[in-house]
């Protein structure tokens, strides 16, 4: 068995020098706004930054547009969205154990916001994204995107990718 691995070895090498290049060539592309990255339409992988830190990396298997309108619906509809939702609810003070399809009601039904405030914490999370993070597009082929998404993820360690 390790006689196999270590035969193995150079192909391991290789790819994760082509994995490499990929980061590479991804960190590369341009920084891009919120309105440009949505109507990107392609497969590919995106990179969100914040304050110059790359916070989240996604794949989409459809064009950006639908995706990353998914990023700023609804903290029901992308991880990125959820994660700076509790973010900012446990900023102004709000206890948060987990963020259901019943969140808001329970909140408003006790008295933790109003239905105004609630919508109002979504629209500061959805500008954040809009108006605060810059994103890198990288078109890849549609088979690779979870090997290279998994891969970016790992060496870039960001902080709200689960």
């Amino acid at each position: 068995m390790i006689q196999e691995f270590l035969t193995g070895s150079a192909l391991l090498a290789e790819r994760i020098e082509n994995l490499t290049k990929h980061l590479n060539d991804a960190l590369r592309q341009p920084s891009v706004s919120y309105d440009f990255a949505k109507n990107m339409d392609t497969v590919g992988i995106y990179i969100v930054i914040l304050k110059k830190q790359i916070i989240y990396v996604g794949k989409t298997t459809r064009t950006g547009k639908i995706r990353l309108g998914e990023m700023v619906a609804d903290f029901r509809s992308h991880t990125l969205n959820k994660k700076l939702f509790k973010e900012h609810a446990i900023s102004l003070g709000i206890k948060v154990t987990s963020l259901t399809n019943a969140t808001k009601k329970e909140w408003i039904e006790n008295k933790i916001c109003t239905e105004e405030e609630f919508k109002g914490y979504q629209k500061t999370v959805n500008l954040l994204i809009k108006k605060k993070c810059s994103f890198k597009f990288y078109k890849c082929r549609q088979e690779e995107l979870g090997t290279i998404e998994h891969f970016f993820i790992s060496i870039l360690q960001t902080k709200y990718n689960d």
